[in-house]
């Protein structure tokens, strides 16, 4: 579960006399799994599971009230365990849960309840205890917090994680379960839950920056950025080391440049949505390349753009995504908003160390990873006391921390840490 991201299917067998094995001695995988989707192993597995659950049941020595017995219900249900195997203060993402999990929760918890759950209070109650009594006053009024601790515990150095371009922090969930010594904490933008959008880059970095330094007040510290939050990290870097000569030892660049303003410029609302519609696998790259070209063309007002890119989405993605017609314009409003903060962005100043991670680009940005480090990543050394250190990721811009590529990163991210001393 910890390289792969998903839960195994363990057979207890007396034995290995019980597997199909070739003449040599090689387990036939093929044969094996022929067994195990025939059932052929299903009394073992059935002993197993008993065992595991007698055990985790005796394991769990609070109890739960009602409310928190029904959203261990729901989660179990989602996960497909044992509602008895876990309790109200287990964190549930030592259960492996991904972004969708906490989407499916989102909707369940809505339509038991009858009320619209922000994935804030998910996100930022990790146990059913504490997440019931967040439901409990979500009438209270709330102030945004931008931090979502998706790991609390740990004994090294916490790893801080700026959003991408779109505002949202889900993309870390798999990142933050390969990384098991540290406290991970990530930050999300204002505006999802009914916020005002942030409307400058000194606002922003003003929030995160205070919310930093109230979680962990003292350094050194370890910050990252996802594309567009490597301009953030950045510019939280330089305000750390300038306001309380706190050490920066490891600032990490998720395959963004310093220079922006020229992509930034070409981000209008309509390229937001697509770009957005594309991060959230509603739409390939091309057929949102296609589509742009095609709403420019007939310079499509922003609720036709809207109705032309939802006539050909998947249905079943949306609605595991919990999102309409509405939440999708104005997590297009809150991503634009973003973007326009920094069409005349331009780079001061220098931070102590930098490393860069890099994948495969846009398209639009340059034409191989090769060009893409030589004629812009490269140009972080301007703004760097110490030489940057360049690493090679796998994947591509939108997919060096999706489930293929996630073990990868986070190993190379892990040597990267261990050599800052950190």
């Amino acid at each position: 579960m910890l390289h792969i991201s998903v839960r195994p299917y363990v057979i207890a067998l007396s034995d290995d006399s019980q597997l199909p094995k070739s003449t040599l001695g090689k387990v036939s995988r093929a044969r094996l799994r022929s067994l195990v989707e025939g059932g052929h192993f299903a009394k073992q597995t059935e002993i197993r599971n008993l065992i595991l659950q007698d055990s985790r049941r005796r394991s769990v020595q609070l109890q739960a009230n009602q409310a928190e017995r029904l959203l261990l219900e729901d989660f179990s249900d989602i996960l497909g365990i044992d509602s008895l195997s876990w309790g109200p203060e287990t964190p549930i993402f030592e259960l492996g849960v991904a972004s969708i999990d906490l989407i499916r929760l989102k909707q369940r918890i809505r339509d038991r309840l009858g009320v619209e759950i922000p994935i804030t209070v998910l996100l930022i109650n990790p146990t059913t205890r504490s997440m019931a009594r967040a439901l409990q006053g979500l009438n209270a009024s709330s102030t945004y917090n931008p931090v979502v601790p998706l790991r609390p515990e740990g004994t090294k150095t916490p790893l801080w994680l700026i959003h991408p371009g779109v505002g949202e922090i889900l993309v870390f969930l798999g990142l933050s379960q390969q990384i098991n010594d540290r406290p991970i904490y990530a930050l999300r933008a204002r505006g999802f839950d009914g916020e005002p959008y942030f409307s400058t880059i000194n606002e922003t970095v003003t929030t995160y920056h205070t919310a930093i330094k109230r979680t962990q007040p003292t350094g050194p510290y370890a910050l990252a950025g996802y594309s567009f939050g490597t301009m953030l990290a950045f510019e939280i870097a330089k305000r750390i080391e300038l306001s309380s000569s706190d050490e920066v030892r490891f600032l990490g660049s998720f395959n963004l440049p310093p220079h922006i303003q020229w992509r930034m410029r070409q981000l209008d609302w309509t390229a937001c949505l697509l770009h957005l519609c594309y991060f959230l696998d509603l739409k390939s790259e091309s057929h949102a390349d296609a589509l742009s070209s095609e709403l420019r063309q007939h310079k499509s007002s922003l609720e036709t753009a809207v109705s032309t890119i939802l006539e050909g989405v998947n249905a079943q993605r949306m609605a595991e995504l919990s999102l309409n017609a509405a939440a999708l314009t104005n997590w297009a409003d809150l991503t634009h908003s973003l973007q326009s903060m920094a069409v005349d962005y331009e780079p001061g100043g220098a931070v102590a160390a930098m490393d860069v991670f890099y994948a495969q680009p846009l398209s639009v940005s340059a034409r191989s990873k090769e060009e893409w480090l030589t004629l812009h990543l490269s140009k972080w050394a301007g703004f760097c006391r110490t030489k940057p250190r360049f690493h090679e990721v796998g994947g591509a811009y939108y997919t060096m921390l999706s489930p293929e590529h996630v073990q990868g990163f986070a190993n190379k991210l892990k040597e990267v840490l261990e050599a800052r001393e950190l």
